[in-house]
């Protein structure tokens, strides 16, 4: 083991105060874990390799304690009562960390836990399955020797130690301090400086105080009162209320609210900081939060949990406890005891937290500043041909700060900002007197800009000076052109800020108006079938007409309630820019497909969680829409396409306001659904056009706003889903191509069809073909998978039986849950497809015009040279059929590789060097026209 001054290392080497507590938290923690160590048997000590003797463990034990005493005084140091704040803040922080990871752990038990059944083996509602392993889970943590519990008692332990040495005053090594300053105990600052008197109303207390509305209400229930009464008069009465005949002094009256001071400030800060944390979360880690806030501590066996313990809890927890309570000992030594450094600000919900003081600024300033210095080039005249390294290393770093604030990387933010000031610094310095070279004063202003920016007033302020002095000019100058003040730069950044926006309009409007359209191109009789989910998933749904109209009933439409509001479009926009009708029609698409929707719509299963209903039922009231072939009426799903809109609705208020989670975890449930249905698919078919469609919407939306796509990563949208997401699009493409070439096929005639057209016709079914080929490929691979043979012959045993039984007995009192079985038997085999599914690196190829493109290249020579369009019509069919031309083509697809065989690569590699080099030779010749 190493000496256990390396964690004062690791402590000395942390760059801000969240990560120092973080390392004085662990170490707590380390200390809690090697007094369980203490009492676990010889045996198990070796059996881990650790110290065997109490006394050891006791030294060790010893160790910790001294340690944690002595980084709990250096952090000491750093605090005042003015910075109570700071330090409270970087509690709340470090408290979301620790609910977080409590929360993972406590979701991790509770999914390895069996669902729970009724007495006759059905599973319990989503509710109430998860209220009881909770309870499971709770009692887990508290005893089988997970690190989750520790963390939070370590916490709780610094928090209040600390805190109380803060609010007291009590500096390490300062001591002297508050006297010195003439100043006393955080209650003498505040009640002091607020100036609080007489005349105070509890109104005016809770203002200087800076209460928050929930510490409000609990402070005027203590006293009884209302906020117009008067503070002093109403804590007299209380003291004099509980001794009859006192008469309270004033002494005593400001004594009472001078103690009501830290604990009343303590919970507004506290309170305020987490709910602002929380908002800051992705909704994924808002569950894991939660979860972990909820978590019990000093755990108590509830009643209906008795049972439990006694057969199964207890023995659990035994059989868990010393394996966990080692690795957790392993792991928080291995980050305390080393000198590595700790990464708590990169943590993504931290991050979040983090990113409105670290770096919470509108990245379009540092964008605008960056563009003007780009447009000097590189200088000019002729001492100046290159950019100098000073110049490269800032505008590089400012380039890379940009990025952060894009990204929302508050922990970066703030390490990349102090290396731009740096650079900045380093620039501007030799360059204060007035620039002879255009380029050279804007490149100055610029760097004085950003530091004007990020610097504190005050150090900015002795380098406007140093500026001012070197050019000759004092106060008194502020009319002279040359002179610099904290009002020219800020008029600067705002100066170029409104070129670099002027820019910008003609972009965004171009990429909002893009919104009004589908993205995915698709024939006509299908363009109507998709009208039915513009209709009824719409702000104003608009009842069906033509084909499929009676696909829900007028008293079921009549249910969709119209959503009237015009919520700000996503991404950049003009203050004019409106929500597209369509943008709402994805997520309201998305939105319906969660168990919530489901579930309030009143569709639910006995046997079948709610995800898992969402995948069983979500296509008949979605796809089923579109489908040419089922066409039953969906009235039943009416409530849950409302609810679907409703979220939406939800969602898009909640972006408008500035919580982004919302609808990033709708649209992050969107994407995963839409892949898992087409994924699964046998081979291409029409409902391909309104999943690629409303895919496609969400993919831009994530490029319109990179914010939406970093808290979809957060929910668990993988970069693979993501790609096979927009893959849809090349795949709709594929099809509609080679349907319409099938349609034209079908009707062609030898007489009014060149040798051209018919190449053309001919290429696009066999693109098709070859599209079809490499999905075969795919679920030939997963079909050949023996745990994927082996899992679906158990699924489809199950499914059998249970289909049988409930054929079996229709007059059943119980045919709903045979049912629900029946459904979960029909699930796992869907679960089953979409766990080992293959990886389509087809479609993803094709993703890319170029590709797309070469590849038809490639298809169209095969035609030529097997002279298919010098045959006629019927040849044709019968080649396209099953002649050898579609071997031939289909056989050019490689799934392990790239998009066709090794032997055509060579080919494609000289046909894009030859396209390269003939659109160079056209931009050189004048007009575009080769030379």
């Amino acid at each position: 083991m190493p000496k256990k001054k390396t964690a004062i290392d690791t402590y000395n080497k942390q760059k801000d105060s969240l990560n120092k507590l973080w390392v004085l938290i662990m170490n707590d923690v380390s200390a809690q874990q090697y007094q369980t160590i203490r009492s676990m048997d010889d045996e198990t000590k070796e059996k881990y390799n650790l110290p065997k003797g109490r006394e050891k463990i006791d030294e060790k034990t010893k160790e910790n304690a001294k340690l944690s005493d002595k980084l709990k005084n250096v952090f000491l140091q750093e605090y005042t009562p003015e910075k109570i704040k700071e330090a409270h803040d970087i509690f709340a922080l470090a408290m979301t960390k620790i609910a977080i990871e409590v929360g993972k752990e406590k979701k991790d038990i509770m999914d390895r836990l069996p669902d729970e059944v009724d007495e006759n083996g059905f599973r319990l509602t989503d509710e109430e399955n998860a209220r009881i392993k909770g309870m499971k889970a709770d009692y887990l943590i508290n005893n089988a020797g997970f690190m989750g519990i520790n963390l939070i008692q370590a916490h709780q332990t610094q928090y209040m130690d600390i805190l109380e040495a803060v609010e007291n005053g009590e500096y390490i090594d300062q001591e002297n301090v508050q006297r010195k300053n003439g100043k006393g105990n955080m209650q003498d600052v505040y009640f002091s400086e607020k100036k609080i008197n007489e005349q105070t109303t509890f109104q005016e207390f809770f203002f200087k105080m800076d209460f928050n509305n929930e510490t409000q209400n609990e402070y005027l229930e203590m006293y009884k009162a209302k906020a117009g009464d008067n503070l002093f008069d109403t804590i007299r009465k209380n003291i004099e209320s509980k001794k009859p005949g006192k008469i309270a002094t004033e002494k005593e009256i400001i004594n009472q609210i001078k103690g009501d001071i830290p604990s009343f400030m303590m919970k507004s800060m506290w309170d305020t900081k987490i709910s602002e944390i929380r908002t800051g979360l992705s909704v994924k880690e808002r569950e894991y939060y939660d979860y972990g806030m909820n978590t019990r501590r000093q755990y108590e066996v509830p009643k209906e949990l008795k049972d439990w313990v006694k057969t199964t809890g207890k023995s659990l927890a035994n059989s868990l406890f010393v394996d966990n309570t080692i690795k957790s000992v392993k792991k928080v030594d291995k980050l305390v005891q080393s000198e590595k450094i700790f990464e708590l600000q990169r943590d993504s919900g931290i991050n979040e937290a983090l990113f409105n003081t670290a770096g919470g600024k509108d990245e379009s300033n540092m964008s605008s500043l960056i563009s003007t210095m780009e447009a000097t080039g590189k200088g000019e005249g002729f001492f100046h041909k290159e950019n100098s390294d000073k110049y490269n290393k800032m505008l590089d770093s400012m380039k890379k700060y940009e990025k952060a604030l894009k990204e929302r990387r508050g922990g970066d933010a703030k390490d990349i900002r102090e290396e731009m000031v740096k650079n900045c610094l380093n620039y501007i310095d030799g360059k204060y007197s007035l620039r002879d070279k255009s380029f050279s004063q804007t490149r100055f202003d610029c760097a004085m800009s950003v530091l004007s920016h990020e610097m504190k007033e005050e150090d900015f302020k002795r380098i406007l000076n140093d500026v001012n002095k070197k050019r000759g000019l004092s106060k008194g100058n502020e009319e002279t052109p040359n002179f610099v003040s904290k009002r020219y730069y800020e008029n600067y950044i705002k100066d170029r800020l409104d070129e670099y926006r002027k820019k910008e309009i003609t972009k965004i409007s171009k990429q909002q108006k893009a919104t009004q359209n589908n993205r995915t191109q698709m024939p006509q009789n299908e363009a109507e079938l998709f009208a039915n989910i513009e209709n009824l998933y719409g702000k104003k749904p608009v009842k069906p007409q033509g084909k499929k109209a009676d696909i829900i009933s007028d008293e079921a439409f009549s249910k969709l309630q119209i959503i009237d509001n015009d919520f700000g479009a996503i991404g950049k926009r003009n203050p004019d820019s409106k929500l597209s009708d369509k943008d709402f029609v994805a997520v309201a698409y998305a939105g319906s497909l969660t168990p919530d929707a489901l579930n309030e719509g009143g569709i639910r299963s006995t046997q079948l969680s709610g995800e898992q209903l969402v995948n069983q039922k979500g296509g008949e009231y979605t796809t089923n829409l579109v489908s040419k072939t089922q066409s039953s009426s969906i009235d039943k799903y009416t409530e849950v396409i409302n609810k679907g809109r409703q979220k939406a609705a939800e969602a898009f208020t909640s972006y408008e306001k500035g919580d982004k989670a919302p609808l990033a975890n709708l649209l992050c449930n969107g994407i995963k659904h839409i892949v898992d249905q087409t994924s699964r698919s046998e081979t291409l078919n029409s409902e391909i056009f309104a999943q690629a469609e409303i895919a496609s919407r969400i993919i831009e939306m994530f490029k319109r706003d990179k914010e939406l796509g970093k808290y979809a990563e957060r929910d668990g949208l993988t970069e693979e889903e993501a790609q096979y997401a927009n893959s849809l699009k090349s795949q709709a493409k594929i099809y509609k191509k080679g349907l319409e070439a099938r349609n034209k096929l079908k009707s062609a005639d030898d007489a009014n069809m060149t040798p051209e057209e018919k190449t053309e016709m001919i290429t696009d079914i066999l693109m098709e073909k070859m599209a079809e080929a490499s999905i075969r490929k795919c679920n030939k691979a997963k079909e050949s998978d023996p745990r994927y043979i082996k899992d679906m012959k158990s699924a489809v045993k199950n499914f059998e039986k249970s289909e049988k039984e409930y054929k079996s007995n229709p007059d059943s009192p119980n045919l709903n849950e045979m049912k629900d079985r029946r459904d979960y038997y029909e699930y796992k085999m869907f679960e089953i497809e979409g766990k080992y599914r293959v990886k389509n690196e087809f479609f993803k190829e094709m993703n890319k015009v170029s590709n797309y493109n070469l590849v038809r290249d490639v298809v169209k020579e095969e035609v030529v040279k097997a002279k298919l369009q010098e045959k006629g019509i019927s040849q044709i069919k019968k080649e396209l059929t099953n002649g050898q031309i579609v071997k031939q083509v289909s056989s050019l697809y490689v799934q392990e590789t790239r998009v066709i065989a090794p032997k055509k690569k060579a080919k494609i590699k000289t046909n894009v060097k030859a396209k390269a080099n003939d659109n160079k030779a056209k931009a050189k010749a004048p007009n575009g026209r080769q030379p």
